[in-house]
């Protein structure tokens, strides 16, 4: 009887495995940076969003292309919500419309007073 157990489990994980981790069902153990053509800048403005970024406290490295090269989903995250934006399609803990500190609506990215007073 194990070894069918054996057997089945092995095969399951084998269709369920998670890409890069080596194992079934684990979640961001293999993460791999997000680099977003969606918030890309042009690439001449590359070095200028990097200093704007960094100022701003959410440093993101650029690629030469413009697209910018996210290490988690908190720094995207809060790179979205500090320049305005918010993903449609997100899901529990991505930039949600609404989420700016002080806004009931999507109204726009945060004022700078607003930006001041969360440092």
């Amino acid at each position: 009887m194990n070894d069918i157990r054996d057997a089945l489990d092995q095969f399951y994980r084998s269709l369920h495995q998670r890409r890069g981790t080596g194992r079934a069902g684990a979640s961001f153990r293999g993460f791999k940076p997000i680099k977003s053509d969606a918030l890309a800048v042009h690439p001449a403005q590359v070095k200028e969003a990097e200093a704007d970024a960094k100022k701003k406290g959410v440093p993101v490295e650029f690629m030469k292309d413009g697209r910018p090269v996210f290490t988690s989903r908190s720094q995207r995250k809060r790179y979205m919500q500090i320049y305005g934006f918010f993903d449609r399609a997100g899901g529990y803990g991505d930039a949600q419309p609404g989420q700016f500190k002080g806004s009931d609506t999507a109204s726009g990215p945060p004022s700078e007073r607003e930006l001041r007073s969360e440092y």
